[in-house]
């Protein structure tokens, strides 16, 4: 009789609620080279299988290692509770995302206190700091992923990037470029504090920063978030110019290993209360090995910001870096963006030649944002500003090849001095 009776559920059964693993894992990984769906399911969607005839099949896969139809999760795995198996799923995606090179690195860390390292947290702990990603948290989205604003349980607010594809021939560079990057402490650089492993696209954690970004501020009449008002006079202006100068300069040369950042540009550039400027986004960042100045790769940037001379070569160096820093220049003394649509010839001009020429042509004047032209004597400093942008940007017309005349650092210091200059001035 005892073997007739229903089953009925323990008490450790009834606390455990059906996980709608689908809803998490919905999405594709890599598994031999071609793309395939994760399809963890929840007891509810396994009853309603198993009523819809659908079982686990393995012919085609070969016995054991059959698979659950619709999924990509080995025949093994389906016996297992919806638990285990995302506890299983998660560590494959750990291991994927460099996860055990990373644990090795902080293994050896502890024994030296002064190095910081970077933080590995779990994806529970970013759901949650999100409300499970939701929309009202999105601080911007581009073509490479979106972040969101995260408050942790310690009221800590940070940044939490979720980017949309990984390249896994280069998990090695993604780990050893996350652990050079926190160890970075300039204050013109955003904080990398750590990352989750435990995705299939290894997510990203950054410190906040609360007032946007420059090209935010600069075309606010072109950015979604219309509430920002203009406030940049020149000299706030020339400060961000010289504070993400010598932040380009501290990556390129004072760095354990010299950092590119290859996108460069006023949407990755983060202003804080104080208008202080923050370098951000490394995502398609590269690190240079000790010993070499270049590097051959493949085309990566946006356009109006990328160097010509990269474009011709995929010999990645600084200078790549120093182009991008000349086009801002350009913006931050034009309020324009890096293309201009042209309503008469109805075309795109890129700002960079179009300013080039106009410095040229002496008539300057006629593309500077109206808080930067001024009283004579300051209009002769900005001539000499847009003097070291034109360097940095210049096109040889004979021989088509770029002259970046200058570094970071130099530009930097000579920034520096204009500011001061027209303190004096003003």
């Amino acid at each position: 009789m005892s073997e007739m009776r229903d089953r009925r559920p323990s008490t450790s059964d009834a606390r455990q609620p059906d996980l709608d693993l689908t809803l998490l894992f919905g999405s594709t990984v890599s598994a031999g080279g071609e793309s395939e769906r994760v399809c963890v399911l929840s007891r509810s969607e396994e009853r309603r299988r198993k009523r819809s005839g659908q079982r686990c099949v393995g012919d085609q896969f070969g016995g054991d290692e059959g698979r659950l139809e619709g999924s990509s999760l080995p025949r093994r795995w389906c016996g297992a509770s919806p638990r285990k198996r995302l506890i299983k799923l998660k560590r494959r995606f750990f291991e994927q995302n460099g996860g055990i090179l990373l644990q090795q690195h902080l293994n050896l860390s502890r024994h030296k206190p002064a190095i910081e390292v970077i933080k590995i947290y779990s994806s529970e702990e970013l759901k949650k700091a999100t409300n499970y990603y939701d929309n009202s948290n999105i601080l911007g989205q581009g073509a490479n992923g979106t972040v969101y604003k995260g408050v942790f349980r310690s009221n800590k607010i940070v940044a939490i990037k979720r980017s949309k594809t990984c390249d896994r021939s280069q998990i090695g560079e993604f780990i050893n470029k996350g652990i050079v990057l926190s160890q970075v402490n300039h204050r013109n650089v955003v904080k990398l504090l750590g990352c989750c492993l435990e995705t299939e696209v290894p997510v990203l954690v950054y410190e906040f920063i609360t007032n946007g970004t420059l090209g935010s501020h600069l075309h606010a009449n072109r950015s979604l978030n219309q509430s920002l008002p203009i406030t940049l006079k020149l000299q706030m202006r020339l400060k961000i110019a010289a504070e993400i100068a010598g932040a380009l300069a501290y990556l390129h040369s004072e760095t354990c290993m010299p950092i590119i950042h290859r996108d460069v540009k006023t949407s990755n550039i983060l202003l804080d209360d104080n208008f202080t400027a923050k370098v951000a986004d490394f995502g398609a960042s590269r690190l240079i090995p000790l010993g070499q100045t270049q590097l051959t790769t493949l085309l990566q940037g946006t356009i109006g910001y990328l160097d010509p001379e990269f474009l011709y070569s995929s010999e990645l160096t600084d200078k790549s870096d120093v182009y991008s820093f000349g086009v801002i220049l350009a913006e931050l003394l034009t309020g324009k963006t890096p293309l201009i649509f042209d309503e008469g010839r109805k075309s795109t001009v890129n700002l960079a030649v179009y300013f080039v020429s106009c410095v040229e042509e002496e008539c300057l004047h006629k593309i500077l944002d109206d808080q930067v032209a001024m009283e004579d004597e300051v209009f002769e400093v900005v001539k000499q500003v847009a003097g070291v942008a034109v360097m940095y940007v210049f096109k040889d017309k004979k021989g088509g090849t770029t002259y970046h005349e200058g570094s970071c650092s130099r530009a930097r210091s000579f920034v520096q001095n204009v500011i001061l200059l027209i303190k004096n001035i003003t």
